[in-house]
């Protein structure tokens, strides 16, 4: 599959064993040709710990993920987030998951963080974020790097959120996704849709695929066209939550027909009132349908809760190619 000799192979995984981060498992039956019984081999969890972190301009959520994929800790706590104090948020977190990782007995390896907000691929520089008061390129990566003294990678918000559902829902048969989500801030409401085209996460030519600004706003700060008295009750309230599905739920359903969309995911917010929002986008998504007897798309509650961002964050740090020579140094 990787398409290296057998000799070169044998001799990377020899030293995956002696460094600890692999391990023989139980041995499996021979091959359809016979001869020894293979053994078999998996990553052990407690080699290392991965940090997703997610920073909301009032609050940043943690969570310790091991090489595993099972969360070892997690941490929550308020903040006044600009520009500026990024760097004190960053220490603190650091603190935090090292303080952790300590008491787990794992050590920490690395950390990636979640912004909202466009990012630019592979480089940690955040393009813009309103929540965050960035309002031109912005290097995070690098003064976060230096603070953990590890091997940090910066993504969207959303992006992970993609990931986190691609790893427990997975993309077998259902490669094509929408996810919205909904976070409550004191400010009002955020809100994203993650798009996930042929297992892959849709980033756009800029990186700022899955910002939503509704096609009914005029002018104002925020997302919608909504009051933004009700827009800001909807964190805490049910019927509020419903009036802001109504409002998107016939723009996604227009999307999903569009792009013929296999599933929409609700997160966040949306997941916590599944049973009070999702009935108003299966309405939508089965009238606004080009040829009615084709099915619908699925409407499900995503796999994790508030925590999924973060989560998605810190058990995708593999995929990023910023860390090739990192794992070349193991």
């Amino acid at each position: 599959m990787l398409g290296v000799d057998k000799s070169t192979m044998s001799r990377g995984v020899a030293r995956l064993l002696e460094s600890g981060l692999i391990v023989e498992s139980a041995a499996r039956d021979s091959g359809p040709q016979g001869g020894r019984r293979r053994i078999g081999l998996e990553i052990r969890g407690d080699w290392g710990l991965w940090l997703g972190l997610e920073l909301q301009p009032d609050q940043c959520r943690g969570v310790l993920v091991d090489f595993a994929g099972d969360i070892r800790g997690d941490f929550l706590f308020d903040s006044d987030v600009n520009r500026l104090r990024l760097p004190d948020l960053i220490r603190r977190a650091s603190g935090e998951a090292r303080l952790q990782a300590g008491k787990a007995g794992v050590a920490l390896r690395g950390a990636a963080l979640a912004v909202p907000g466009p990012v630019r691929p592979g480089t940690g520089i955040v393009e813009r974020s309103r929540p965050l008061d960035i309002t031109e390129a912005f290097d995070l990566g690098g003064p976060a790097a230096g603070i953990f003294g590890l091997p940090v990678v910066i993504g969207n918000d959303v992006d992970w959120v993609c990931r986190g559902e691609m790893h427990f829902n997975g993309v077998g048969d259902v490669p094509n996704f929408l996810i919205l989500f909904a976070e409550g801030r004191r400010r009002g409401l955020s809100l994203g849709l993650g798009i996930v085209l042929g297992g892959e996460v849709l980033r756009g030519d800029h990186g700022a695929a899955g910002e939503i600004m509704s096609i009914y706003r005029s002018n104002g700060s925020h997302q919608l066209a909504l009051d933004h008295r009700m827009v800001s009750r909807a964190a805490v309230d049910p019927r509020a939550l419903g009036e802001v599905s109504r409002e998107l739920a016939p723009q996604v359903a227009m999307l999903a027909n569009v792009m013929d969309i296999d599933r929409l995911v609700l997160g966040g917010l949306f997941r916590n009132q599944f049973e009070v929002v999702s009935p108003i986008f299966v309405e939508a998504l089965g009238r606004r349908r080009t040829y009615p007897d084709l099915a619908a798309p699925d409407v499900i509650a995503s796999a994790r809760g508030d925590e999924s961002a973060a989560y998605g964050a810190a058990i995708h740090f593999t995929e990023n190619p910023s860390f090739q020579g990192y794992w070349r140094d193991i």
